[in-house]
């Protein structure tokens, strides 16, 4: 008897791309699914076009708007399956794709099992990724992760939820709801404590869909806070496995900090706030890593010079500038 995989998926303003992933979904050579969709308060017409699909393992759940992490977890609280995969409204799946993930849950005794994912465009072409790739599937354990953290990071391992995991590693862990960016981090890591070994396959069987209007970045409120709290859960996660003790563990931890005192610059509207988020972010035990990042290219050690005098005025203008011309980059090359 196949184990039975609750599908679950978040939607929001989803009527134009949802029926592509619930015909992926439908169209898998694994069929023991139950497929629960949370309209998450969409104003358009997502509910309907749901509705009118004829699938008796389709649930579909309407709540209020509450974001894709609130939306996540109602799916979990509905979920009745032996195991769990998340897959976005917009996004697909190649045809085999529950078929091979879960084969290494049932033969091997994988809690979680992930693959690679294609990053393409709305019309399907693919997209320039500058991933760590693999030819070999293979296995890795909590304690390797942590070793290996930040290598693992670069491969897709950590951050993303494409995936599929043993309901018993989920238990009663759910997404923070506080945070908008790194939540899929965030809830791995503390499943990956509890879980006895991954199975990574090197296939592309997951589809992530990059939307014309998510090309440019938008500042994003609370930005320092919520990074201190997800970084917060990466220190945890790799002090539990003592994985500092190895030197690039280490600089990776520093050149990650590194990166996020430029972005909380760029979320950040004025040089007086980003002092204050500047010398929050600096407070954290694990911004001791900063003083050893490892090799940095020269615009990145300029900048780290800066962080380590605590000379936030110049840190704030230099990303301000750097976004600027990359404003006007993007600009002449879209007439060009």
């Amino acid at each position: 008897m196949q184990p039975l995989i609750s599908v679950i998926i978040p939607a929001y303003n989803a009527e134009k791309y949802i029926s592509k992933c619930i015909e992926s979904i439908q169209n898998n050579t694994y069929k023991n699914l139950e497929i629960i969709i949370v309209n998450d308060g969409s104003k358009d017409n997502t509910q309907k076009v749901v509705e009118a699909i004829s699938d008796s393992r389709i649930k579909l759940i309407n709540q209020e708007n509450g974001g894709v992490s609130k939306a996540r977890n109602t799916g979990l609280d509905n979920a009745t399956g032996e195991y769990i995969a998340f897959i976005d409204s917009d996004d697909y799946i190649s045809e085999d794709y529950f078929e091979k993930l879960i084969a290494p849950c049932v033969e091997e005794g994988a809690d979680v099992s992930c693959c690679v994912f294609q990053r393409v465009d709305h019309q399907g072409k693919r997209l320039r990724d500058s991933r760590i790739r693999f030819k070999e599937p293979f296995f890795i354990t909590p304690q390797q992760i942590a070793d290996r953290y930040f290598e693992c990071l670069d491969m897709g391992i950590v951050n993303f939820i494409i995936r599929i995991y043993n309901r018993k590693v989920i238990g009663e862990t759910r997404f923070s709801e506080t945070l908008k960016w790194g939540e899929d981090g965030s809830f791995n890591l503390e499943l990956f404590r509890r879980a006895n070994k991954m199975y990574v396959s090197p296939e592309e069987m997951y589809f992530y869909v990059i939307h014309p209007n998510q090309a440019t970045a938008r500042k994003m409120k609370n930005y320092t806070n919520m990074m201190i709290q997800h970084i917060g859960d990466i220190n945890d996660y790799i002090t539990a496995y003592d994985g500092f003790r190895i030197e690039s563990v280490r600089q990776g931890m520093g050149k990650t900090c590194l990166g996020v005192l430029v972005e909380c610059a760029f979320h950040t509207d004025s040089m007086k706030t980003y002092k204050q988020e500047f010398r929050a972010f600096k407070g954290q035990e694990w911004c001791c890593y900063l003083s050893d990042p490892g090799a940095l290219p020269f615009k990145w050690r300029l900048t780290h010079k800066q962080v380590m005098k605590n000379h936030h005025r110049v840190v704030y203008l230099l990303t301000k500038l750097h976004r600027f011309l990359l404003k006007i980059k993007h600009k002449l090359k879209a007439v060009f």
